[in-house]
């Protein structure tokens, strides 16, 4: 054994435990920004599916204004 490995303590968190857990903690980190960078087009999916369905929505509800429109006046023309 050298002369430098005889007076060193042993230690458990050495360099390389810290080296580890950085690239580690650096790992979770790029996970993180890289999922978070695809969230723009999924809003904008979202958004655009979201826009969709209020049209048809919308349509609907005409289709419905109109149906009750029709009905009301046939009950009022049938009505002595």
């Amino acid at each position: 054994m050298s002369r430098r490995m005889r007076g060193r303590e042993f230690s458990v968190f050495s360099m390389s435990f810290l080296d580890t857990i950085c690239c580690a903690f650096g790992a979770v980190i790029l996970l993180f920004v890289l999922s978070k960078f695809g969230e723009p087009q999924a809003h904008e999916k979202t958004r655009t599916d979201l826009s969709g369905r209020v049209l048809a929505l919308q349509k609907e509800l005409e289709e419905i204004r109109g149906t009750t429109q029709v009905l009301t006046a046939s009950s009022r023309s049938d009505s002595p």
